[in-house]
């Protein structure tokens, strides 16, 4: 059977269907709960322990997937609040989380999924002993994420230590900073 020329053929596309896009891998969603917390202080000239409020707690993963390096902005003390919300973001895209240390020094993370992270934390009040390099295996971790690793810690007091997070539980991790 043959149409006649007259009649026009359509395709009908349905308007209740989205299109299918291949957007790669779905985005890495944190754990309900925290899976690492803790309590960061430090030792005042006084020889007071006092919370260590706003330091800082980046947690990377040991084996870094990607190779675009962060900036360092959202990641100092005191950054502006979309710097900050980027440096979390951008962290937690690679794997990680950023966190900052609440008004009683007290921090909780989450991760991903199980695995060897580096957990960096940045103290706020205290400063590394004047004229002192920072740990240079930390230093290590944070070239392979940061394109100017320095400016993220700048002269602030730094520990760094391995975490392993099996994929189920929390873990309690407190730091105090002595003085210089």
């Amino acid at each position: 059977m043959t149409v006649p020329s007259s009649i026009e053929t359509e395709a009908v596309v349905p308007t209740d269907v989205a299109p299918v896009v291949d957007a790669g891998p779905p985005p890495v969603e944190a754990a309900a709960e925290a899976v690492l917390s803790g309590r960061i202080s430090y030792v005042d000239a006084d020889g007071e322990v006092r919370p260590d409020a706003g330091a800082r707690i980046l947690i990377v993963p040991e084996e870094r997937s990607g190779s675009s390096r962060l900036a360092p902005e959202g990641f100092r003390a005191g950054a502006d609040d979309a710097d900050r919300s980027l440096a979390v973001a951008s962290i937690r895209a690679v794997g990680g989380d950023f966190v900052t240390a609440d008004a009683d020094g007290n921090y909780a993370a989450m991760l991903p999924a199980a695995g060897l992270y580096q957990v960096l934390i940045v103290s706020r009040y205290q400063p590394r002993a004047e004229g002192s390099a920072p740990d240079a295996a930390a230093m290590q971790v944070l070239a392979g994420y940061f394109d100017r690793p320095a400016q993220v810690i700048g002269e602030s007091a730094l520990h760094a230590s391995p975490f392993r997070y099996r994929g189920s539980g929390a873990s309690t991790r407190d730091q105090t900073f002595e003085r210089p």
